[in-house]
């Protein structure tokens, strides 16, 4: 048989192939007409195979096809089809996509990524990655392939199948006010009873019935439930925009990953309504480190200076700056500087809202003075230097509550303007208030008077959780466990009592942006005159403005 081969696509045309899956009986006609050297070190039988074949559209015809989301598994695991009479090897979790999504005695049409895209030519990658947001949206249909059937794969579809229909009859999901999240929180403060009907009543009484584990019955289905998440299908940074593209989505059943690093990035620029206006493309023929790092300027040079907040997290792509998030690995919010996503249909990859505020204000930001020329000329930021860590406290250990208290108390006796203990209780969780579910950018007074009457200066080396919880203080314990976690106590020019980084030293220096919501700790190189990014910080009496003055000189450091 001969070797398949691609025909090169028109280029700027909005030119993409399309799969035609034959139906079974023609599949295994053509098989077994064909002449076959069985030379493949793994035997099949040539008439059970997958046959298709592959044609070349434009998406201004609009032509009528549905999209196939699926995982690619293990690459090193491969089972053969036909394309265009030649025989190729795709991976595992394809072939029993293709081989169930086939029709008996129809053919379908399917746009599948691994086969209709020349994963030998990173141009065609490049230029056939800038459609996918077409590709998808224009789609029938996008059917999500989540992997062969079991038998608790089984009960658990048919649950999802029977609750999304009653869901959808109620109006859940796609009544403005009907959004199943506010609707259990409702009935958690008993609040729902009063405002919806009986239907809906009933229905979430017997959803919430469904996952009690009391009964044996309802702890199969949560079972059943989580063997569907737990697929790998869920792991691929794709599916967001495969997902979110979609005008209908069909899931089909028998942590982000990618397999190439650079995907992180190319995955969600579909989805990015203003990723052409930044001029950011997918382009595989830059280095890993290359794409990192021009998103990450263009990022910065756009407003979106929080993206220093990312790069504290240990990198395993060689070669970028460290001002520059390493997005091959799992990358979080941060306690310190959370912030809202905009989720209108287009998600603007520049627009995010401030966790808090340094500078005073609430305002999105658009512009800093920042600048870079190449990887390898230092990123330009424009900022205050508050100054420099004087003393660190003790990292952060589990459960060292009384610890990291007692820390910040003697720290604060360095500062020139007394601290008082409510200040340090303050400091302590970044002056933030976690109360059933929601955040507030202040410690509330209740809980400033409940420690004052419960706490003393000589009790805190002696505090732990528990102390905490049982002083009716287990929201503030959860707090101070998130906020600490990976940081450590630091005192800043005998003027501020703050939170740092766990690598944080005596003499790194503490610098903040214009138009930064919070400052970061560098470190200066011994080589040359280059700054370092270690991470960002907390320092008390700053985070609202009330720290900065008109008069403080703002001044130009080079990042490296």
């Amino acid at each position: 048989m001969s070797q398949f081969e691609y025909r090169t696509l028109t280029p700027h045309q909005k030119r993409v192939r399309l799969v035609h899956v034959l139906p079974e009986n023609q599949s295994s006609s053509l098989s077994a007409s064909a002449n076959w050297n069985q030379c493949d070190p793994h035997p099949f039988d040539p008439k059970t195979l997958v046959s298709c074949t592959i044609s070349h559209v434009s998406l201004d015809d609009k032509p009528t096809y549905t999209a196939l989301s699926y995982s690619w598994g293990d690459p090193s695991l491969t089972s053969p089809i036909i394309v265009d009479g030649s025989l190729i090897r795709v991976t595992r979790n394809l072939e029993s996509a293709l081989r169930h999504l086939r029709l008996p005695d129809q053919t379908i049409l399917l746009w599948v990524d691994a086969l209709c895209i020349n994963q030998e030519n990173n141009l065609e990658k490049s230029e056939q990655l800038e459609q996918m947001l077409p590709i998808y949206s224009q789609a029938l249909a996008v059917v999500a392939w989540l992997g062969p059937s079991t038998a608790n794969i089984d009960l658990a579809m048919e649950w999802i199948d029977n609750f999304g229909s009653q869901a959808s009859k109620l109006g859940i999901g796609t009544k403005p006010d009907l959004h199943l999240r506010h609707i259990l929180k409702a009935f958690e403060t008993d609040k729902g009873h009063g405002i919806y009907n009986e239907q809906l009543r009933a229905f979430i009484h017997d959803l919430k019935e469904q996952f009690s584990t009391a009964n044996p019955r309802h702890a199969i289905l949560i079972s059943a439930l989580s063997e569907i998440f737990k697929r790998p299908y869920w792991d691929r940074v794709w599916v967001v925009q495969e997902l979110v593209s979609a005008s209908d989505a069909v899931f089909v059943c028998g942590n982000s990953r990618a397999s190439d690093p650079r995907d992180k990035i190319f995955a969600l620029l579909g989805i990015a309504g203003d990723a052409e206006v930044q001029g950011i493309f997918p382009d595989y023929r830059k280095a890993c480190e290359d794409v990192y790092t021009d998103l990450a300027r263009t990022l910065i040079q756009n407003g979106f200076i929080e993206l220093l907040s990312l790069c504290e997290f240990p990198k395993k792509v060689d070669g970028l700056p460290s001002w520059v998030p390493d997005w091959s690995r799992e990358v979080y919010r941060t306690p310190l500087q959370q912030r809202s996503l905009d989720r209108s249909s287009q998600t603007p990859l520049t627009t995010l809202e401030p966790r808090f505020s340094a500078s005073g204000n609430n305002h999105k930001i658009h512009l800093i003075a920042g600048e870079v020329v190449s990887r390898d000329v230092p990123l330009l930021l424009s900022g205050i230097l508050l100054g420099d860590v004087q003393r660190v406290g003790t990292r952060w250990e589990d459960d060292d509550v009384g610890r990291w208290l007692s820390d910040l108390h003697t720290l604060s006796q360095f500062i020139s303007d007394a601290f008082d203990l409510t200040a340090v209780w303050q400091t302590a969780v970044a002056d933030q208030d976690i109360r059933q579910g929601t955040r507030k950018p202040r410690l509330s007074e209740e809980k400033i008077c409940l420690l004052r009457q419960t706490l003393k200066s000589e009790d805190l080396s002696l505090i732990n959780s528990q102390t905490l919880i049982r002083l009716g203080l287990g929201d503030y314990c959860h707090q101070l466990c998130t906020i600490a976690r990976g940081r450590r106590p630091i005192s800043v020019s005998g003027t501020y009592l703050g939170i740092g980084p766990c690598d944080t030293e005596p003499g790194d220096l503490v610098f903040i942006p214009l138009g930064s919501d919070v400052p970061y700790v560098l470190r200066r190189n011994n080589e040359d005159d280059k700054l370092r990014l270690i991470g960002e910080a907390y320092l008390h009496g700053i985070m609202d403005g009330e720290g900065l003055q008109q008069s403080q000189v703002v001044e130009t450091i080079a990042l490296s």
